[in-house]
């Protein structure tokens, strides 16, 4: 199955942050899901 995966998400799972939940950190992780990235996330610009 593929996951279209946000900004917040991907920062949760690099960063290791426990507001990605441990069933979604083992859905990712699972070598059968297929992975997709928002072209956004590449240039999304946070500056407060």
């Amino acid at each position: 199955m593929g996951f279209l995966l946000d900004t917040h998400t991907v920062l949760w799972l690099i960063q290791g942050d426990t507001n990605l939940s441990d069933r979604a950190r083992s859905i990712i992780e699972s070598p059968d899901t297929k992975l997709y990235f928002s072209d956004a996330l590449c240039s999304d610009d946070r500056q407060s």
